[in-house]
């Protein structure tokens, strides 16, 4: 019976003891089987930004690597402009994985627009013709895609823009100052004006400008200040034509219209108590005055 004791003992010692060895297992194993693998130390990565130049960039580890080792990448190349999350990741046999981060950025370039320009030096004058402003010296890689306001043909001041086709994936956008130009007014030449001297007829009379006109122009012709078409009257008048035209300078010209009455020396006499005159009425033959009659002396006309 007391042998049985002693083996029972021996039996529940053994048990224990394997128990333990059960427990310790797992208390050190971390449910990966990684407790026993060493750590990778040394290796980084780092982060780098350049400007794009139409090269491939690439992001790699620094360190020495344990012997066996290998690295496996993702995003570290481009050749684009943009901004690309970077991973390494490092195994190694008896090496817990080291999983690194960083980000590679390749920056958008400026185009050099230093010679480009707008092809406009000096206002132009208006002569009916479509005038035009335009972009000049552009740089390799880019071209017009439209403009704004840079082609017209009546006098004015415009705006003109304009926008470009370029590498839109790897420059940023290139762009030019609007320009603010300009077609001046021209000058109306060529217009006869002259003065006129006519004699008095009772008819209506006027100064009739001559010359080629611009179409669609305004003209407006005063005597003495009153926009009137013709006048009758006796007498000096200041006369007045302004020409306005949206594309041409306001013209202005002033002319002398004159009506005038004939003026003749008519003679008259008295003579034993009786007037003699000359009649401008009958040609200016000789009639007398004579108490209340007046009467033709004869068809003669009188020479003194």
């Amino acid at each position: 019976m007391k042998k049985l004791k002693y083996i029972i003992c021996a039996l529940i010692t053994v048990l224990a003891c394997s128990v333990g060895l059960i427990l310790f297992s797992c208390k050190n194993d971390d449910n990966n089987g990684n407790d026993h693998l060493k750590t990778i130390e040394g290796i980084t990565i780092n982060s780098a930004s350049y400007d794009y130049d139409g090269t491939e960039k690439e992001i790699l580890i620094n360190g020495n690597l344990p012997e066996g080792a290998t690295v496996s990448y993702t995003n570290n190349k481009a050749t684009n402009s943009g901004e690309y999350n970077v991973v390494a990741i490092v195994k190694c046999e008896g090496y817990k994985d080291l999983t690194l981060n960083a980000t590679l950025t390749i920056r958008k370039l400026n185009y050099d627009m230093s010679e480009t320009n707008w092809n406009y030096n000096q206002s132009f004058v208006f002569d009916g013709t479509q005038k035009n402003v335009l972009i000049q010296n552009l740089p390799e890689g880019v071209t017009i895609k439209n403009y704004l306001n840079n082609s017209k043909t009546n006098a004015g001041t415009y705006t003109a823009s304009v926008t470009f086709n370029y590498d839109t994936l790897n420059h940023n956008e290139p762009k030019v100052k609007d320009l603010l130009w300009e077609i001046k007014k021209a000058n109306i030449t060529g217009i006869q004006f002259d003065d006129v001297t006519v004699e008095y007829d009772s008819k209506f009379h006027s100064i009739t400008p001559i010359g080629n006109f611009p179409p669609n122009s305004k003209i407006t012709i005063t005597y003495n200040g009153s926009e009137v078409n013709s006048v009758s009257e006796v007498g000096t008048y200041n006369v007045k034509m302004i020409i306005e035209n949206e594309n041409y300078n306001t013209y202005e010209a002033n002319a002398i219209l004159k009506i005038i009455s004939t003026e003749e020396q008519l003679y008259v006499t008295k003579f034993n108590d009786k007037i003699y005159f000359q009649n401008n009425l009958d040609s200016n033959k000789l009639y007398v005055i004579d108490g209340s009659n007046i009467k033709k002396v004869n068809n003669d006309i009188p020479k003194y």
